[in-house]
């Protein structure tokens, strides 16, 4: 489907007005239950998703004082600050985080994109691979692993993470923007197969997460030559 359509314009529109229905949900539990950390967490969620990093990194540091020893908070807190620029803020919060549960999988990959987003990539890999070590399936911490082999140019591995990525979960639509940057497409291009399945078959039109699908598909039709199709994506 054309991201520029009306329909996708006007399922876009009601996205946001359903964000707003649930961010008024979450701050009447709060107010309710001001120690809810989970409730907490949910609509630093929704600010982060929409663009408002500072109000999810209060929203996050008022949770951190609540419970300085809860692990998901934490590494909310740690993903928040990591995209608000404050890194030497997003490492203590995962190492701390660490400190409580040495083991915890979401911690050491939450470290290790505060590595990456600070181009200490050789420095995040064993962490990524321990992460992985631990919960094998999270599809996120393995598009990260691609990732920072992507960074230090070992495609082929980055290729082999990505894909096996979008084959355990078809709406993973990050990792087709990481795998569409190291691939050349081409009309039957079994990637580019995929990424209309997704679009048509598993990702409804108001879904934010198709933003980066979006853009992938731009990249494939550019490299097709299709630049008409190419731009309506981008």
């Amino acid at each position: 489907m054309d991201p520029t359509s009306p329909i996708v314009r006007r399922s876009t529109s009601a996205h946001i007005s359903d964000r707003g229905v649930e961010e008024v949900r979450l701050r009447e539990t709060i107010a309710m239950s001001p120690n809810d950390l989970r409730a907490r967490r949910d609509l630093a969620a929704l600010l982060l998703e929409a663009g408002r990093i500072e109000d999810a990194v209060s929203m996050l540091a008022d949770a951190v004082r609540i419970d300085y020893r809860d692990a998901p908070t934490l590494i909310a807190f740690a993903d928040a600050q990591r995209r608000w620029g404050n890194f030497a803020e997003a490492e203590q919060a995962c190492l701390l985080a660490l400190e409580f549960e040495p083991e915890r999988p979401e911690a050491l990959a939450a470290l290790a994109q505060m590595l990456i987003s600070r181009d200490q990539v050789a420095d995040a890999i064993p962490l990524l691979e321990r992460s992985l070590e631990l919960q094998s399936d999270n599809t996120e911490t393995r598009r990260l692993y691609g990732v920072a082999f992507q960074v230090i140019g070992r495609l082929e591995e980055a290729r082999r993470e990505f894909l096996q990525v979008i084959s355990n979960d078809a709406t993973a639509t990050k990792a087709y923007l990481s795998l569409s940057a190291i691939e050349t497409f081409t009309p039957n291009h079994e990637v580019l197969k995929r990424m209309h399945r997704a679009l048509s078959e598993v990702m409804p039109a108001d879904n934010p997460r198709l933003i980066p699908l979006y853009y992938a598909l731009g990249k494939a039709y550019d490299d097709i030559g299709d630049y008409s199709r190419a731009f309506s994506f981008f």
